[in-house]
């Protein structure tokens, strides 16, 4: 509570029992409160487990950046007290995008491995990363909008959209944001190993999976030494010096990739 202000406890959740949650909060500020339409549930709130999550190829980079959750937190409060009218539909859009992702792909993946009849935990399609793909795009630039990004972290958002035509890779803030790790997605192609069904949708890249990570990865870890902000110059000693003469550190990313999914798996 110190460092969060009003945390919601999915961290510690996930990180005692693994797999995958959704969490909402509850606009009653009663959880246990009795409700009839499916709209009175949602606004209840509460958390709910995912069952038979998919795995998604990520790399999580940690930025190096410190930052505060309780004063991002309440940055957002703040701005949105002043403007409720342009906050409120970006706040909306963001849990509409959280629900899409558990409607549509999710459900999909359910009823694929329904339809196989076996406990073995189903892959994403070829569409169905490319929808995720999507979605993490949107998210990060609503998140921008809400003032909790960093330079840092756009940095890498803006190396991935690049390199995306190549390497079919999307990334997005983490968390609080204002620093702190940024998550970059894979999407599955057509000649990938673990490709559902072996669909041929044409999305198809010329290396592997565990070669997309590694490459991706050590570009990121490349920009420690060739970002910096506007009017900064770099001196021998690796240091940086702004405008007014004070010294700064250049960024430090560090990239660890992992097949992300399932009750257990840990992230590094």
């Amino acid at each position: 509570t110190l460092i969060h202000g009003t945390p919601s406890g999915i961290d510690n959740t996930v990180s005692c029992y693994g797999g995958a949650l959704q969490y909402i909060k509850s606009k009653y500020g009663n959880t246990n409160s009795d409700k009839d339409t499916a709209q009175e549930k949602e606004e209840e709130g509460g958390t709910t487990f995912i069952e038979n999550f998919p795995p998604l190829n990520v790399i999580l980079t940690n930025t190096n950046v410190p930052r505060s959750t309780k004063i991002l937190v309440q940055g957002v409060r703040d701005w949105r007290e002043e403007y409720p009218a342009i906050a409120d539909p970006i706040l909306d859009s963001i849990g509409r995008i959280g629900r899409t992702f558990c409607k549509n792909v999710l459900q999909q993946v359910e009823n694929q491995q329904q339809s196989q009849s076996t406990s073995t935990k189903t892959s994403l399609s070829v569409s169905q990363s490319k929808q995720i793909s999507k979605l993490i795009q949107m998210n990060h630039s609503l998140l921008c909008a809400l003032g909790v990004s960093h330079p840092s972290l756009n940095a890498i958002t803006n190396l991935t959209s690049n390199l995306y035509n190549e390497f079919k890779c999307s990334t997005k803030l983490t968390g609080a944001g204002g620093g702190g790790c940024a998550f970059t997605f894979f999407e599955q192609c057509d000649n990938d190993d673990d490709n559902v069904g072996g669909s041929n949708s044409g999305l198809s890249v010329s290396v592997s999976m565990e070669e997309r990570l590694k490459i991706v990865s050590h570009k990121i870890e490349a920009l420690k030494s060739c970002e910096g902000t506007e009017g900064m110059k770099v001196n021998s000693n690796g240091s940086t010096i702004g405008e007014g003469g004070e010294s700064s550190s250049l960024w430090s990313f560090q990239c660890f990739s992992s097949a992300v999914g399932g009750k257990g798996v840990l992230w590094l």
